[in-house]
């Protein structure tokens, strides 16, 4: 609470010396301290902070509010607690606070009264609420009932006089062409209505204009505030509706009921704030009573509570150190037992083991033995047949391929026969025109002919030879193409793996990355932060830069007679590699660079290809024959099995 701490404070800062009143000295003593505070003599409000100036304690507290204050000095006026001279100095300070320094936000203010109007005498009536008339407002007959053509003129001649509403007039036959006007109870709803009585009498259409208007029978907009006249009914709608909604009163009897109902505002609020201030005073008594009643419970809950706090560690450390011990066991009985248990698998499994082995041994060595040797038979066989159909498929190649050399030679020779026979005919046919015994070479020119008829026939018969040779010839080459790869993807075993190997399957176009890690061995001291640069760079050319068909540093040359492909050494991504990579990078991307440019220009990814080391070129499919029967005898007197 608010002051618990302060009673605390006051408690144990008062003298063990200080002399004890009684009962009867406690009022006498609280009426002296009382009149100090009323001479000022002791200091309660301090720049608009209140103070205890009898709680000084280790530091006086001067952020009270009044209220917080009034209730801090009660509190301490009844407490049993303190002494009787502390008792009588908050009582004292109570009466003060109550009676002599009251809290500034519980005065009344001033209630404002409104500037009466000095527009009317006080014998003047006027229809209450403030009321005006608006007559001749045009009208139309339409579906057999009086209507307003236009419902927002009214409104728009009205807005200038802010009204709160306007009613028209109505009957049997419809709108009869008048409307109230209603400007409210309040002043300004007064100055509202006489603006309006102004500006229709400035023009000429008040009151007084309505009645020439009428004469003349004209129908001008007239309005006027309704007063007296109106409400005892000149026209009788009009008085009738005015007697309904209103009264008759003066500006002075409005300003009376005005005063009157403010003095009873005033009074009745006065009432409810005495009330208010004997409840809050109720209030206040009961919230201190309770209050002490509270801070009573308060320490007796905070005495169980530390006390049940305290058996509840004892028994939480107690229950702790039985879980912990109790684990403890557990942990080296379970280890104990697993340590066991797993001596035991272990020598089941060495038992099992080895008489598995054994039956093994004894059992399927001959087995496995002549099925290993099966199977190396079986496999030896199949690579045999392998190499002889290569062989054989080649041997055919040849033949074709000489076949067709023949077939050439024979149809060049042919075709120079033809050449020759018509050369012969047009000789021929020359002389015939210049000979007149022509019977004679007309029979030779036809004889030519029919040879040369011949000749082109048997042209044709090897045209046909020789195109059923070239589809056998691209089928032959297609097998042998297979037959390459299939060397390639199933056999590389055969192929050789040790360095020595003369025949290797190499990949076309992909960079050495030995060749990387050996120069930047030579830059770094580091041998993992070498490799691992080399391996960055020599990835970067092979993914970026090789493999990236856009890239193309090649011109087209003649050599020899013939149109070649060389490599621009002017090209910037080249000059760039040579300047900050060295001689022996820049020949390595070199090198796969052409490898990549003639096994696979258009892909621009990487191939393998069989590569005959020694010699340093493509493995023709004889030497991979020739090599894989090699070493097939070779494995096959081998000892393969201990």
């Amino acid at each position: 609470m608010a002051h618990s701490s302060e009673e605390s404070d006051s408690h144990e800062s008062e003298s063990k010396s200080e002399s004890e009143l009684s009962d009867s000295e406690i009022q006498v003593h609280s009426e002296k301290i009382y009149a100090k505070l009323k001479a000022k003599e002791i200091k309660v409000r301090k720049r608009g902070k209140y103070r205890c100036p009898f709680c000084p304690g280790k530091k006086i507290k001067t952020n009270y509010h009044h209220k917080d204050l009034l209730q801090h000095s009660k509190g301490l006026s009844i407490s049993n607690k303190h002494k009787p001279k502390t008792k009588s100095k908050h009582q004292a300070l109570a009466k003060y606070l109550e009676n002599d320094l009251k809290d500034p936000k519980l005065s009344l203010q001033l209630v404002k009264m409104e500037p009466t109007p000095t527009q009317s005498t006080n014998e003047e009536k006027f229809v209450y609420p403030w009321k005006g008339i608006l007559v001749n407002v045009p009208i139309v007959y339409k579906n057999r009932k009086y209507e307003s053509p236009n419902p927002n003129q009214v409104k728009d001649i009205l807005s200038p006089f802010k009204p709160l509403d306007f009613y028209p007039l109505t009957d049997q036959k419809g709108h009869l062409g008048k409307c109230i006007v209603d400007f409210g109870t309040e002043w300004s709803g007064f100055h509202n209505a006489v603006s309006f009585e102004n500006h229709f009498k400035s023009k000429g259409r008040g009151r007084d204009g309505y009645r020439e208007t009428k004469e003349k029978k004209k129908r001008e907009i007239c309005g006027w505030m309704a007063k007296e006249e109106d409400y005892n009914g000149w026209s009788q709608p009009v008085s009738d509706h005015l007697r309904e909604i209103g009264e008759l009163k003066s500006v002075d009897d409005v300003m009376k009921d005005h005063e009157r109902k403010v003095s009873t505002r005033v009074n009745n609020l006065v009432v409810q704030m005495e009330q208010t201030n004997e409840e809050v005073k109720k209030m206040e008594y009961k919230y201190n009573v309770t209050e002490m009643k509270m801070q009573h419970i308060n320490e007796q809950k905070d005495f169980l509570t530390q006390t049940y706090n305290d058996e509840m560690k004892k028994i939480q450390e107690q229950s702790r150190m039985n879980i912990e011990r109790c684990i403890s066991e557990n942990l080296n009985l379970t280890a104990e037992l697993e340590l066991k248990r797993n001596e035991l698998e272990a020598r089941n499994k060495l038992v099992d083991i080895m008489d598995s082995h054994k039956k093994f041994n004894e059992k399927n060595k001959m087995e496995s033995l002549e099925k290993a040797e099966m199977e190396q038979q079986k496999a030896d066989e199949e690579v045999l047949k392998l190499v002889e159909e290569q062989k054989m498929e080649k041997e055919e190649a040849l033949q074709k391929i000489l076949q067709l050399e023949k077939q050439l030679d024979a149809k060049q020779k042919l075709e120079l026969e033809m050449e020759k026979l018509k050369g012969q005919i047009n000789v021929m046919k020359h002389m015939r025109q210049g000979d007149d015994n022509s019977s004679d070479m007309d029979e030779k020119i036809k004889k030519l002919e029919e040879e040369l008829k011949e000749k082109e026939e048997e042209k044709e018969e090897i045209d046909e030879l020789n195109q059923v040779l070239l589809a056998k010839e691209r089928e032959s080459n297609d097998q042998l193409q297979e037959a390459r790869k299939l060397m390639i993807q199933e056999m590389p075993d055969l192929l050789g793996k040790s360095a020595n190997a003369t025949i290797v399957i190499k990949r076309m176009g992909e960079l050495d990355a030995k060749i990387f890690q050996k120069v930047y061995r030579q830059k770094y001291a580091s041998k993992e932060e070498a490799d691992l640069e080399a391996l960055k760079v020599c990835t970067k050319w092979q993914d970026e830069e090789l493999m990236n068909p856009n890239w193309h540093p090649f011109k087209v040359e003649v050599i020899d007679g013939k149109e070649q492909e060389v490599v621009k050494e002017d090209d910037e991504k080249l000059i760039e590699l040579r300047e900050n990579y060295g001689k022996e990078i820049y020949d390595a991307v070199l090198t796969a660079l052409k490898e990549m440019n003639e096994y696979n220009p258009s892909g621009r990814y990487v191939v393998s290809e069989l590569w005959n080391r020694k010699a340093g070129r493509k493995a023709s499919t004889k030497e991979v024959c020739k090599y894989m029967l090699n070493n097939w005898k070779a494995s096959k007197g081998r000892k393969r099995f201990p």
